[in-house]
Order: C-alpha cells, then structure tokens, then sequence
C-alpha cells in the first residue's frame, strides 16, 4: 500500500522498494523541500518522518530530499499511511496521477 501512495503521487517522490527490512528512504522532490514537507506533514496530520538531516554525519554526505519511513504491518501503519494519503491529497493534489 506505501509503494501505491508514492506511485499515486509521482511528481513528489522518487521511490523504490527496499531489497530487504521494513525501513525505506526515498527522495521527496515536490516543492519547498522535503524539510518543510515533513514539518508540515507532522504539523497537520500527525504523521512523523525524518528527514535526511536528521541522519547528518561528518563521515558521509548527508542526501539531500531523502526521508525515512518505516513501514510494516498493523493498524497503527495503516491509519499513518491513510493519514499522509489525506495530507497528500488535500495539499498536493496537482501532484495526484
């Protein structure tokens, strides 16, 4: 169902599906940022990513649009998922395929 939500959305995300584990890290590239995306995300609709400078190290470059989302299995996943597709739908709907 995630890898629907991005697919639905293809002029915000560059996405693809991790090989293994139920942690992804795809690249927002819809306007303002993926910083203020994941605030405004958080802010209204209660959905929490992480953006890449969260993970910002002196060893490696830090990606620059890339997020974290976890995702597995249960309800609490669900009603996130559904969550985001309302905040994606009510916000960046000239973006919806």
């Amino acid at each position: 169902k995630l890898e629907t939500l991005f697919n639905d959305f293809p002029g915000l995300f560059e996405w693809q599906r991790p090989k293994g584990g139920c942690v992804a890290f795809p690249k927002y590239t819809g306007p303002d940022g993926v910083e203020a995306f994941c605030k405004s995300l958080l802010k209204d609709s209660g959905v929490l990513l992480l953006p890449a400078s969260v993970y910002k190290s002196e060893l490696l470059d830090t990606p620059v649009d890339n997020f974290r989302i976890g995702f597995g299995r249960g309800a609490v996943f669900a009603e996130g998922l559904e969550a985001m597709r309302s905040h994606l739908e009510t916000h960046y709907g000239e973006f919806r395929r």
